[in-house]
């Protein structure tokens, strides 16, 4: 647990706060990895349904132009 500095009066306490200070910093520094990397994801996955979206209307319009002609 992390001891209120004010209430930290032994060794013990000081160094069982650093500790979980230190655990907490590297969970959240994982869950930012996780954080970046759904991110990417995110804008793979956007990136490719644009794709998608401009391949379709291109073969539309393709469909479209030999149905004119």
């Amino acid at each position: 647990m992390i001891r209120p500095l004010i209430y930290c009066e032994t060794r013990a306490h000081f160094k069982t706060s650093i500790e979980t200070i230190d655990i907490r910093i590297q969970e959240l520094l994982d869950l930012r990895q996780q954080y970046l990397a759904a991110q990417e994801a995110n804008i793979a996955l956007a990136d490719f349904n644009v794709k998608q979206k401009q391949d379709l209307e291109s073969i539309e319009a393709s469909y479209k132009q030999t149905q004119s002609a």
